[in-house]
């Protein structure tokens, strides 16, 4: 038995049997047809060419959601870096306030706490990471344990969990500093046990959790291999 671009001899005999009749004229065509596609090797090629395409599509759509959320995780750390800083400017910040330029320096202070929460917490919620997300409520329920503290500052939390600085607080109409009751933000912003003292804490357990789960990240590389995201900056470099 002979074979023929791997169709045995037996096959093609059965493939062309019974075709002498009338009736099996266009089975005949079909078949005809059928054999030369076999013969020209276009059906390998067109299911080659077909999973292939496939594979290519999956590896577009993986690189994708991996490179955002890669991107995601490395936003994370940095704003969580801004908030922890700011934080300890918070913590160093001389609340007793004499002068309009120390004034100027606490509002300053604070409004860049606030920033860098906000941009910390917008940054969390677009995780697709369980365990990113869960460190990211335990900063949310810190927050919102001192609401009422907050409030005595000028600070409110908002619906979506991002704070708000009343400005007016701080300053008149004209831009001049007031002063401010900053008894509360002592209580918020010094010592062991602190609101800050523990929010710290949420945003340091939140910077390493966005950390060890970019290390699980996997992206595609041009090389057509998969690429570990275990450094922040190698990651982006990679995407470019």
């Amino acid at each position: 038995m002979t074979r023929m671009y791997g169709i045995s001899s037996d096959a093609i005999s059965t493939m062309f049997s019974g075709l002498s009749g009338s009736n099996n004229t266009s089975s005949t065509g079909s078949i005809l047809a059928d054999y030369a596609s076999l013969k020209s090797g276009s059906y390998y090629k067109l299911v080659k060419n077909y999973y292939k395409q496939q594979g290519s599509d999956s590896k577009s759509r993986v690189k994708s959601t991996d490179k955002t959320e890669a991107k995601n995780l490395t936003s994370i750390k940095a704003d969580s870096k801004e908030l922890l800083d700011s934080s300890a400017k918070l913590m160093g910040t001389d609340f007793d306030a004499k002068t309009d330029k120390d004034r100027e320096k606490v509002y300053d202070n604070l409004k860049s706490f606030v920033d860098d929460y906000n941009s910390t917490i917008k940054a969390a919620k677009d995780a697709n990471s369980t365990s990113v997300l869960t460190a990211a409520s335990s900063m949310v329920k810190s927050t919102a344990v001192n609401a009422s503290l907050l409030g005595k500052i000028g600070i409110k939390i908002n619906k979506d969990n991002t704070m708000t600085l009343d400005e007016s607080m701080y300053k008149d109409s004209d831009g001049k500093m007031k002063e401010v009751d900053m008894t509360p933000a002592k209580s918020l912003f010094k010592g062991v046990g602190s609101y800050a003292y523990n929010l710290n804490a949420s945003t340091s357990y939140l910077s390493m959790t966005a950390t060890n789960v970019a290390s699980r990240v996997t992206t595609y590389g041009d090389n057509g291999r998969y690429n570990k995201a275990s450094d922040f900056s190698s990651v982006l470099d990679n995407m470019i």
